[in-house]
């Protein structure tokens, strides 16, 4: 089985199964359609945004190793936070 670090440079995405336990995922789908703060990305997509101030739960995906790890590759381990909030869209731009 592939790490989600060999998905992603291979595919671009990784699909992170038995991350949770099924009812526990279900649970965080449930909670995701439920969210107020979702725009359509494209056609059957959506993006969530500030699903952590809706519900602190979702700190348990976050925090969650196998995120962290995804997470670090791709923004770098060194990197830190910016001491001023930021305002408006911003992008990271890797390499």
């Amino acid at each position: 089985m592939k790490s989600p670090i060999q998905s992603l440079d291979e595919k671009g995405f990784a699909l992170l199964e038995g991350m949770l336990p099924q009812v526990r995922a279900a649970q965080f789908a449930k909670n995701l359609l439920e969210a107020p703060h979702r725009q359509e990305a494209m056609t059957g997509y959506h993006i969530v945004c500030e699903v952590l101030n809706y519900d602190a739960e979702f700190a348990e995906l976050v925090m969650h190793p196998v995120t962290l790890e995804i997470v670090r590759y791709l923004i770098g381990a060194e990197r830190k936070p910016p001491r001023m909030p930021l305002r408006g869209p911003q992008r990271i731009v890797c390499g």
